[in-house]
């Protein structure tokens, strides 16, 4: 008899609805929608809206510099506070949709992560052999900040 969790997928646990941040944002904005959201990653896109990397709330917080507060940096302050680019982690580990939950947490555990974009192949530009995203440089579909246009 098999545990019925066990056959869990991915797309039956997942956030369907996901908001990312553009690589050349500032810290304190992706601190800032973390905390509005109440979320403690964001998927982070590069040009063509691109994944290229994860920001966790740790990351973020650990990189803003030593008395400056996300919540009010001022004009003086705002140069001190770094992109999302030199702070995000650019080793990808992703999943897809139809993975079962159990792989997933199987990746949690090997590489020591806290979350994992879900990719799906169908929409993005390659995948391994085990139907996950291949990595970093797959198309996001989700909700981008900052926004550029009207």
């Amino acid at each position: 008899m098999t545990n019925p969790l066990l056959e869990v997928k991915i797309r039956d646990l997942m956030t369907a609805e996901v908001t990312v941040i553009e690589q050349d944002a500032k810290v304190d904005m992706a601190l800032d929608l973390m905390r509005e959201q109440n979320i403690r990653f964001l998927p982070v896109t590069g040009r063509m809206n691109k994944v290229v990397g994860l920001l966790t709330i740790d990351e973020a917080m650990a990189a803003m510099p030593h008395g400056v507060s996300h919540f009010d940096a001022s004009a003086e302050t705002e140069e001190l506070i770094p992109e999302v680019r030199t702070v995000m982690n650019a080793q990808l580990h992703t999943v897809a949709p139809d993975n079962l939950a159990a792989r997933a947490a199987l990746l949690m555990l090997q590489f020591k992560v806290n979350a994992l974009p879900v990719m799906d192949c169908l929409l993005y530009t390659s995948c391994d052999g085990h139907g996950a995203a291949g990595g970093p440089g797959h198309r996001w579909g989700g909700r981008r900040y900052p926004r550029r246009g009207p």
